[in-house]
């Protein structure tokens, strides 16, 4: 999902704009995907804007960060998760209603700290649900291998 938004303007540059439509149209449901506040690659739009594109490649390196460590992080608080939202919805608030402008170097910092508070939150509750998973299904494994 993080490669996508750059996989669009990849193909639309290679000339396959027909494969990129279908990326571009999924993704404006989750992105006003406005040109002045988008990346652009080859001279071509991202399928997502600016903040949105931090989140996710964030989200996605939070995501490898995690995986060092597993185990030694408990989820984030609501507290926390707002506290590393907060920016964002300032961010983006402000600039909807007016009161000022922001630019790409304030959308990608917020969008990278709310992926770190989403993250944070998710990943330690997804390793518990999946342990809680495979846990049955690893006795299972071992009983069916030792049964001749």
């Amino acid at each position: 999902m993080a490669a996508l938004p750059v996989v669009a303007p990849l193909l639309a540059a290679a000339g396959h704009p027909g494969l990129a439509r279908p990326i571009y149209w999924g993704f404006s449901f989750l992105c006003h995907q406005r040109p002045d506040r988008s990346f652009f690659v080859f001279g071509h739009k991202m399928a997502c804007c600016e903040r949105c594109a931090a989140v996710y490649a964030a989200f996605f390196a939070w995501t490898l960060v995690y995986a060092g460590l597993r185990g030694h992080l408990r989820p984030l608080s609501r507290t926390g998760v707002i506290l590393f939202s907060l920016p964002m919805f300032v961010d983006g608030t402000t600039q909807l209603i007016g009161l000022r402008q922001s630019n790409w170097q304030l959308r990608v910092v917020t969008g990278t700290l709310f992926a770190l508070g989403a993250a944070w939150l998710v990943l330690p509750h997804l390793e518990v649900g999946f342990a809680e998973l495979r846990q049955p299904l690893e006795r299972r494994l071992r009983s069916e291998a030792s049964t001749p």
